[in-house]
């Protein structure tokens, strides 16, 4: 226990050396009261020192103890740091030479009997503040031995005949005298208990204190660890709405360092009305911003309370909930999808069959029929228009096979390519457009390979027509390896490009960019895809125009 309350003390007079100062400081200031209480109080006394000698050395004494006070202020300030004293040593050296001065004092104004005998109080009580049990034992010692000292030197005619003038002594018979020493020794040993019970009383708080703001400080940083490796925005706000805290993916979210967003307001940061601050619980999606485009997140307010559970403010909970919306989305375009592919599949094979006994019928009267050449065109005419409901048709098929079980293989990404680009020139199509095949042979994948060369097709004929309608040269195709055993195939061309309204239904069903265009081609490849489990989309090209791409499994 002795141990503890020592190093307790040690550490704060280690930690607080300006204590150390308010013990000069007050020392000093004491001092200077009490030798201007002297003066006043002794005012014609003053003025004939000579004829009052016991003031003259009050007043010496004083002076001479306020120099020393100056000493150690002057060695605090200036010369602590050369000539390194341990500040409990520093201290009790302090409370130690009070002693024999309070000694002096006390044997001036009435021995035992006077008023300032409680000062010995004082200096144990400061022994056991600054210098805990060490500094007890040694100032009650002290204390003890002076006060016997100057209450037995005149009784038996020990005090010095240069102070006898300056000593008033009020006379005692002996058992008064003894009873007025044993009161005052019994007062300071009693007042060196107390102090002592309460200095190891306060080590000991000062242990649990400091063992509790220790818990507090780990808890502290394991929360602050926790929140900020939290994959999600954590936010809170008092009551008026202004943001105390944001931990880290919040800051990088918004974009905002500490001292940015202090006495902001939610408001200001995201769409929070401060009525759905008050309410005990709120949810809503929301759409912010970011660096890479715009993210949907799912805000939940909640209230955040105080120990006594009083609402003091709100926590705000944004997770980021934009690839399960897409998904959803993905998957309710799917089942429309389907829907649509199941009813397209039906119309297909009603429309197709009638159709066909149409262009046999057309084709034998213009081969055996006896027509006018207007007549013939008009014919011709509607073979044309046939041929475009036959290929709406195929499209129809196709994009109800979009959904059928995917048969996977391994085949050479190269290979494939060539055959649908000689495909393509051979048919005769769009004879001013180069196209660039970069596509480097030697990368096999994983996929349904009639499929495949079915997205093919429709993106590099998408690609070849946007390029045509805009005036521009060249298509090029390109295969890069991206990681995670996936290759990108781009299509890239040089027509006018997709504008920020396209970007959004691009894909949809029975949207098109062109004229006559009848909006299944993309839709159909984003469903093989989809059915592959891959990505299909599309990114601006930087010269112009656009580069569709989508990503295939590297076969093992």
């Amino acid at each position: 226990m002795k141990k503890n309350s020592i190093s307790s003390t040690e550490e704060f007079t280690r930690r607080y050396p300006e204590n150390i100062l308010y013990l000069i400081w007050g020392r000093i200031v004491f001092l200077i009261i009490f030798t201007g209480s002297i003066v006043a109080f002794n005012h014609d006394a003053i003025q004939f020192l000579p004829s009052s000698p016991e003031i003259l050395l009050l007043l010496s004494a004083c002076g001479i103890y306020i120099a020393l006070g100056i000493f150690y202020l002057i060695y605090y300030y200036f010369f602590s740091s050369v000539f390194r004293v341990k500040y409990l040593t520093f201290a009790l050296s302090q409370i130690l030479l009070d002693i024999p001065f309070w000694t002096v004092l006390v044997l001036i104004t009435g021995g035992p009997d006077s008023f300032f005998v409680f000062l010995f109080h004082i200096s144990i009580m400061l022994g056991g503040i600054y210098c805990s049990f060490r500094g007890i034992v040694f100032t009650l010692t002290l204390g003890i031995f002076f006060y016997l000292l100057l209450a037995i030197l005149e009784p038996i005619g020990i005090i010095p005949s240069y102070l006898k003038p300056f000593v008033v002594i009020v006379h005692h018979d002996p058992a008064g005298l003894y009873y007025r020493i044993i009161t005052v020794i019994l007062s300071m040993i009693l007042v060196a208990l107390l102090v002592w019970y309460l200095v190891v009383r306060a080590s000991k708080l000062e242990s649990e204190l400091n063992k509790a703001v220790t818990i507090f400080r780990d808890l502290n940083r394991l929360n602050e660890a926790i929140v900020s490796i939290v994959p999600s925005c954590l936010i809170t706000v008092d009551m008026s709405g202004r943001i105390k805290t944001m931990n880290r993916y919040a800051r990088e979210i918004f974009r905002l360092e500490e001292r940015d967003f202090e006495g902001k307001n939610i408001s200001e940061v995201i769409d929070i009305s401060p009525e759905e601050l008050q309410i005990p619980s709120c949810s809503k999606k929301i759409t912010l911003s970011c660096a890479d485009g715009e993210r949907i997140f799912e805000c939940t307010i909640s209230p955040l309370t105080d120990t006594q559970e009083q609402r003091v403010g709100s926590i705000v909970h944004l997770a980021d909930v934009t690839d399960t919306v897409r998904v959803q989305r993905e998957m309710s375009e799917l089942e429309r999808g389907a829907t649509l592919a199941s009813i397209a599949a039906g119309l297909a094979h009603e429309i197709r069959n009638p159709l066909s006994c149409i262009t046999g019928s057309v084709q034998t009267v213009l081969r055996f029929g006896s027509l006018k050449e207007e007549e013939k065109k008009l014919l011709e005419i509607i073979l044309k228009e046939i041929k475009k409901i036959d290929n709406l048709v195929s499209n129809l098929m196709n994009l109800s096979k979009g959904s059928e079980k995917i048969e996977f293989s391994n085949f050479e990404l190269a290979t494939l390519v060539d055959e649908i680009v000689s495909l393509i020139r051979a048919s005769g199509m769009f004879p001013g457009i180069k196209i660039l095949n970069e596509v480097s042979h030697g990368i096999f994948v994983e996929a349904d390979r009639t499929k495949i060369g079915q997205v093919l097709m429709n993106l590099i004929k998408n690609a070849l027509e946007s390029t045509e309608e805009a005036g521009g040269e060249k298509v090029k195709l390109s295969a890069i390896v991206i990681g995670n055993g996936k290759v990108e195939v781009d299509i890239e061309d040089e027509g006018k490009g997709i504008t920020e309204e396209e970007s959004s239904k691009i894909f949809n069903q029975f949207f098109s960019t062109k004229k006559w265009g009848t909006g299944l081609g993309l839709s159909i490849s984003r469903a093989i895809m989809i059915n592959h489990g891959e990505e299909i989309g599309f990114k601006p090209n930087l010269k112009s125009g656009s580069i569709f791409y989508f990503t295939l499994k590297i076969a093992s």
